[in-house]
Parts: structure tokens; sequence; C-alpha cells
């Protein structure tokens, strides 16, 4: 059972409390756990597009056992080519 350290969001409709998880892809902070496969990376690059194309940084957390080396690749050579900051917290 994985455990979520939980913390507080404001919106429009006032404060509400929610898991960490949850906040995954909001203003560009992702968080990539386990195996890093070809549906990873191309998730990855997907968002990656999706911040770049509005002109947003990111910052991702990965925490990986390892995985494909050509996915892995494909990751490296998005953050190579995006065009904003992007920040990398590696845990794993």
């Amino acid at each position: 059972m994985m455990l979520w350290q939980k913390t507080v969001r404001e919106s429009a409709a006032g404060e509400r409390e929610c898991e960490i998880a949850a906040l995954n892809g909001s203003k560009g902070f992702y968080i990539l756990n386990g195996p890093i496969n070809s549906q990873t990376a191309a998730d990855f690059m997907s968002a990656a597009k999706y911040h770049a194309d509005r002109g947003e940084n990111m910052t991702v957390c990965i925490n990986s056992p390892g995985g494909e080396v050509l996915a892995g690749l494909a990751m490296y050579d998005t953050v190579q080519a995006y065009p904003y900051e992007i920040t990398l917290i590696c845990t794993g």
C-alpha cells in the first residue's frame, strides 16, 4: 500500500485537502513512479509538448528502478530539447 503525503490546494471554490499524487500534471509538476517504458516515455513527451506550447516550466520527479533504454533515451532527448526550464529530481 502506498501512502501519499497530503497538501492543501486552493481554488475558486475554496481550500481542500488532496493527496500529492492528485496534483500530477498541474502547473507542470509530474511524478513518474515505476519502471520507464515506451508508454511512460510517450506520456512524458506529450506532457512536455503541452507545457512547451504554453511557455511553461516543468518539474519532474522520477522514482524508477530502471526500465527500457530506448524509452529512457527518448525522455532524455525530450529534456535536452525542451525550450524552457525543466527541473528533474531523480530519487530511484
